[in-house]
């Protein structure tokens, strides 16, 4: 007979809290701090919520995230230990976050305290919308039968075949945070350029191509969207 398991994940899944709710999946909020008080990552549980994060960033005022660190990863696996059974974790890139390490480190402390239990914490290589599809296909997985050990191994074939496509049309926010300089991010601004990003192997964010204006970003994510899928436009996924 297959191990009772519990399958979670980090709030960057970018899907909302009543959603992962509705397919138990337990969620690790990300924090961020706005003049010294600091504010869950929401997931839609808050109307206000999104509107009071535009409304800083409206302010000129730039959110800090800060890394999930290992003794609240601590506390929410042995949350989840208690209910019995093991416990997957999916969790956010490493590539723009060190918190996976925290996770991994929790995890190794709570297995030596508790060694009749499994413990396994992957990193996603993931980020927002990709991460969510990629913690969604576990769930799938789990819902269909599949051990703990299978997902984990579905999930480490498939985190490197999620492709993230995305663009930008405010420079303003890469120059804040020291991504861009102000001079780039004038220039740049004053053209219309839009950087077109992907994220790479490790999870990191490139910017690998740039158009001028929305509706040519537009047009080249649909066209290297198109290019990469499986399939093409006869996607199924």
């Amino acid at each position: 007979m297959d191990r009772k398991f519990t399958l979670s994940c980090c709030s960057t899944v970018d899907l909302p809290y009543s959603y992962m709710e509705s397919r138990d999946i337990p969620v690790l909020f990300y924090t961020y701090v706005v003049d010294g008080r600091e504010y869950d990552d929401d997931m839609g549980r808050d109307p206000e919520a999104l509107p009071r994060f535009y409304g800083f960033l409206k302010e000129g005022k730039l959110p800090q995230t800060s890394q999930i660190n290992v003794a609240a990863y601590t506390e929410f696996f042995e949350k989840l230990l208690d209910k019995g059974g093991d416990v997957l974790h999916i969790a956010f890139t490493s590539g723009q976050s060190g918190s996976v390490h925290n996770a991994q480190a929790a995890g190794k402390l709570l297995q030596e305290k508790y060694p009749d239990k499994k413990i396994v914490v992957i990193d996603s290589l993931c980020s927002s919308s990709g991460y969510g599809l990629l913690v969604d296909g576990a769930a799938d997985l789990r819902d269909a039968g599949k051990s703990m050990d299978e997902i984990a191994d579905w999930t480490m074939a498939m985190r490197q075949n999620v492709h993230h496509q995305f663009y930008s049309t405010e420079l303003k926010f890469y120059r804040r945070s020291g991504r861009m300089s102000g001079a780039a991010a004038a220039i740049g601004t004053v053209l219309g350029i839009c950087p077109i990003m992907r994220l790479d192997d490790k999870g990191r964010i490139i910017a690998y191509d740039k158009v001028r204006g929305k509706k040519n970003a537009v047009a080249r994510t649909v066209e290297t969207m198109k290019r990469h899928a499986e399939n093409g436009e006869d996607y199924s996924g």
